[in-house]
């Protein structure tokens, strides 16, 4: 089993995350319990959807209490979402912990999402409230269920927020069992807030906003958003094959790395006044490849850069979070540097006139050191 541990530790960072100040939070210390068992077994995903299905029937009944999964020595005080207590979002995080057992998650371009990163985004939204918000490769719904849990209060009812889920939130993904996911973890919330659990009519409504579809080929609904979030795939045009890349190309009228196409359409279905953030790889300001996306994104607001610390993702590319709001006027784009605390650190300006007048091309030079140090 030592290589199935090796896998762990190499490809799931979130068994061992730490949160701001610097303590395990509860979620993470009964996943950690949780592989110390799954790694003794001879079938680790067989045990870990035996223990899944065991945390589940406890959420639902609402027996959360100190008899809690004998084998785990664990308490559990409340469904209340601190760092504190156990959460429902430990659902989440034990479906990524099978889906890294079961496939190789870098195949498939597929990086989950933190809790850091997520309130970056949306530290950029004054007002939440009857906006439009789609996450477009939306996984088992990190980002939306951030927002939810941010807006929940504003609802007396179970009906209340379906009627406003109906109208404003929406959520695309390719692969269908994601979704599955997703709409437990919505049930899980009904559970905690409203002392009810989803019937069908309910699930139905939750349904009609989830889209199941390949995002840059056949999503074609007739919508515009205020806000777009998301962590795209990040694989690049050689991962593709011709097939597909031809299918771009006669939509795109061109083709790149995933992340770029995403950005493209995320930009076209943005409202006027729309706010747009991506974690991506950070790649977009240095290569020459990329400069339709620089130029996309640079003539429709982009106003922040966040580099972040590598320690978010056990990958080799480096990440970054980007922010655009098609109103923002601001001449200059403002980068910053996440630093191993998780605070932020403002390194510089670029001016968008001069990446225009250099009609965006950035090659890494001697004129572009400042670029350079910035991105790499």
């Amino acid at each position: 089993m030592q290589t199935l541990w090796s896998f762990l530790k190499k490809h799931f960072r979130i068994i061992v995350e730490l949160n701001i100040k610097g303590k395990m939070n509860k979620n993470s210390i009964l996943l950690k319990k949780i592989i110390e068992i799954i790694k003794l077994e001879n079938n680790p995903i067989e045990k870990l959807n035996s223990i899944s299905k065991d945390i589940e029937n406890k959420f639902i009944l609402k027996d959360i209490n100190n008899n809690f999964i004998n084998e785990f020595d664990f308490s559990f005080e409340s469904l209340i979402d601190n760092k504190n207590v156990i959460t429902p979002e430990i659902l989440s995080d034990i479906e990524e912990l099978s889906l890294s057992l079961e496939n190789n998650r870098y195949e498939t371009g597929s990086y989950y999402t933190n809790k850091v990163l997520i309130n970056y985004i949306f530290e950029e939204v004054d007002y939440l409230f009857n906006k439009t918000i789609i996450d477009p490769a939306a996984g088992t719904g990190n980002f939306l269920i951030y927002f939810i849990l941010k807006i929940i209060d504003k609802f007396k009812t179970k009906d209340e927020f379906l009627k406003y889920y109906s109208q404003y939130i929406y959520y695309n993904e390719l692969k269908y069992h994601s979704i599955e996911v997703y709409i437990k973890r919505i049930n899980y919330i009904m559970i905690n807030k409203f002392n009810t659990e989803l019937n069908q009519y309910d699930l139905n409504i939750i349904k009609n906003n989830c889209f199941n579809k390949d995002f840059l080929l056949d999503f074609n609904e007739k919508l515009t958003f205020d806000i777009i979030i998301g962590n795209p795939p990040y694989l690049g045009t050689k991962s593709l094959g011709k097939e597909y890349l031809k299918k771009l190309n006669n939509i795109f009228g061109f083709t790149d790395d995933l992340y770029s196409l995403f950005t493209h359409k995320c930009i076209d279905l943005l409202n006027g006044n729309g706010y747009f953030s991506f974690v991506t790889s950070n790649t977009y300001f240095t290569l020459k490849t990329k400069l339709k996306m620089r130029e996309k994104m640079v003539n429709n607001g982009l106003y922040k850069i966040i580099n972040n610390n590598r320690n978010h993702f056990n990958i080799m590319s480096n990440t970054s979070i980007f922010c655009i709001n098609k109103n923002n006027k601001n001449k200059e784009i403002e980068i910053y540097q996440e630093n191993d605390d998780y605070s932020l650190s403002f390194i510089n300006n670029l001016n968008k006139q001069t990446l225009s007048e250099n009609e965006f091309r950035i090659p890494i030079s001697k004129n572009n050191i400042e670029i350079e140090n910035m991105f790499l």
